[in-house]
């Protein structure tokens, strides 16, 4: 079975989502 392939992408955007809210796009200007 490869139900996997439903739900991985689902996955990926849940993370992308979650690092986004960890990592707010002010954090990465005061690394310069």
């Amino acid at each position: 079975s490869q139900d996997w392939e439903r739900w991985l992408p689902h996955v990926s955007e849940l993370t992308v989502e979650v690092y986004a809210s960890l990592t707010p796009l002010p954090t990465y200007e005061h690394q310069n």
